[in-house]
């Protein structure tokens, strides 16, 4: 997905468009580079599983960047980054209550992505 893609759903969320959303869009590239960079873990638990490479870095994304794929998997653009962006939306609309709503589905959507990413550990000492 886009940082764009990810942006309108969030606004979606809120019930806006980008039109109507343009301050947002301003502040929009460094909220999602800073959710990346916290959801840099479960992506990469997300790859391993799947038998990808992992990241070293999130990426940084800027107003120029808006319109590339961002790399990340299409579950934690979809509801968890989505989730984060809606957060960072309703936080700077003075809405404490829906951003902390919507940072806490933030959390639990990382955790549930996490779960489907557990490794299997291998017992190196024969303990069962």
């Amino acid at each position: 997905m886009t940082a764009r893609q990810i942006c309108r759903l969030a606004m979606g969320i809120l019930s806006q468009t980008e039109e109507e959303s343009e301050e947002l869009m301003e502040f929009s590239p460094g909220w999602l580079t800073i959710l990346c960079a916290e959801s840099l873990g479960t992506e990469n638990r997300i790859r391993r599983q799947r038998g990808e490479p992992v990241l070293n870095a999130p990426p940084l994304i800027g107003k120029a960047d808006m319109d590339k794929e961002l790399g990340y998997s299409e579950e934690l653009c979809r509801i968890a980054l989505a989730y984060g962006m809606a957060a960072f939306y309703y936080a700077d609309d003075d809405n404490d209550y829906r951003a902390a709503d919507y940072r806490a589905r933030y959390v639990n959507a990382l955790q549930e992505a996490e779960k489907a990413g557990f490794e299997n550990i291998e017992d190196v000492y024969g303990e069962g």
